[in-house]
C-alpha cells in the first residue's frame, strides 16, 4: 500500500538520514528574501546552515529570477515597517500625554515613557537607515551571491515554458499542485512561477542520483497539506509525482522545520528555540497577510480525487540533460 501511495507517508528514519546526509537542498525565493526580513539571530542561523550545506545546494533559475526581481521591494517593505512602527509608537505616546481624559500618567511615569520612546525611536531610526542602505550597498546580497555561485539552474527554453503554461491550465483547473492558488494572477510569470520551479526541480532530479529536499516559506495549500488549520506535510501529489519520475526520495520543509531538523541531524551545532519560533511566527504572519490581501478565507480542510489527479496525462517528460552550473 505504501509503495503506491508514498506521498501519504512520511519517510522512515533511515530515509531522513539519507536525505540530510546525501541529498540536494533546493530553496524557494521566499527563503532567500527572508534574509532581509528575519531577525539578526535567524539570519545568522540560516547563513550558518547554508554554509554547512553549500556543496549540496541548488537553486532553480526561476527562484533566482524571483529573488532578484523582488529584492528591492522587500527592502522597501522593511523600511516602511519601521516607519509604521514609529508612527504607532508615537500615536500611543500622544494618547497617554492627553491631559483631558483618562488614562493619566504620573510625571515620574511620563518621564520614563519619554525615555523609553526616545530609546526605541533611536534604535528604529538606526536600523531603518541600515536597511535603506542595502538599496545601494548590499553585503547580504553579495554574501548570498558568493555562497550560491555555480549553483543556479539554466533558464528553460521558450518552448519548455509554453508547454508548462499549457499544462498549468489543465492542472489548475483540477487544483493539482503546485501553483493553483496563483491561477487568478494576471502576469504569466507570477501565475506559473511555482509550477516553473516545480518543473525545474523535476528536471534536476533526472540528472541527479540523490534524494532532494525543497525548502519554502510559502505556506499556501498548493505546497502543503493543511488539516484543521495546521500544516501537516508537503502535498502528497507532489511527493508521488516526484517519486514516479525516478523513484527517489523527496521531501518538503517549511523554513522553520528545516532549521529545526538541521539541528536534529547535526548540520549545525546550535539554534535557539526562540529563533526557530520567531521564524515560524514570521511565516504565519506572511500567510495571514497574503490571505488578507487576496481576500481569501483559509480553508481548514482540503479534499481531492487522488486517482484523477495522479493519473492525468500531461505528455511525456523531457529527459534531456541540462547544465546545472551557472
Amino acid at each position: 500500500m505504501k509503495e503506491k501511495f508514498s506521498g501519504y507517508y512520511i519517510p522512515t528514519e533511515t530515509e531522513f538520514i539519507e536525505l540530510w546526509s546525501k541529498g540536494t537542498f533546493v530553496f524557494d525565493a521566499n527563503v532567500l528574501l527572508d534574509f532581509y526580513r528575519l531577525s539578526d539571530n535567524a539570519i545568522e542561523s540560516l547563513f550558518n546552515i547554508f554554509n554547512k550545506l553549500k556543496d549540496r545546494i541548488w537553486i532553480p533559475y526561476q527562484v533566482a529570477f524571483e529573488y532578484h526581481q523582488n529584492l528591492h521591494n522587500v527592502i522597501a517593505e522593511q523600511v516602511n515597517n519601521y516607519d509604521n512602527s514609529m508612527k504607532s509608537l508615537f500615536g500611543f505616546k500622544k494618547q497617554l500625554e492627553e491631559k483631558r481624559k483618562h488614562p493619566f500618567l504620573t510625571p515620574e511615569t511620563q518621564k520614563k515613557l519619554d525615555e523609553v520612546c526616545l530609546s526605541i525611536n533611536t534604535e528604529f531610526e538606526e536600523k531603518k537607515k541600515k536597511i535603506k542602505e542595502l538599496l545601494h550597498e548590499n553585503p547580504t546580497k553579495n554574501k548570498l551571491a558568493e555562497l550560491l555561485k555555480g549553483k543556479i539552474g539554466e533558464q528553460l527554453e521558450e518552448k519548455e515554458l509554453e508547454e508548462i503554461y499549457r499544462e498549468g491550465e489543465k492542472r489548475f483547473a483540477q487544483n493539482i499542485p503546485p501553483g493553483f492558488k496563483d491561477k487568478q494572477k494576471v502576469l504569466i510569470n507570477e501565475k506559473y512561477g511555482d509550477l516553473i520551479i516545480w518543473k525545474e526541480i523535476l528536471k534536476k532530479s533526472i540528472t541527479d542520483e540523490v534524494p532532494l529536499t525543497f525548502v519554502t516559506g510559502d505556506l499556501k495549500e498548493d505546497w502543503f497539506l493543511e488539516v484543521l488549520g495546521e500544516t501537516i506535510c508537503g502535498r502528497p501529489e507532489l511527493i508521488n509525482e516526484f517519486k514516479n519520475q525516478k523513484n527517489k526520495l523527496f521531501y518538503i520543509y517549511t523554513t522553520d522545520s528545516f532549521m529545526k531538523y538541521a539541528l536534529q541531524y547535526k548540520i549545525v551545532d546550535k539554534i535557539e528555540d526562540e529563533t526557530i519560533n520567531d521564524v515560524k511566527q514570521h511565516l504565519e504572519e506572511q500567510k495571514e497577510q497574503i490571505a488578507t490581501e487576496s481576500g481569501v478565507l483559509s480553508s481548514n480542510a482540503q479534499t481531492w480525487d487522488s486517482d484523477s489527479e495522479w493519473e492525468i496525462d500531461f505528455g511525456e517528460s523531457d529527459e534531456d540533460e541540462i547544465n546545472n552550473e551557472n
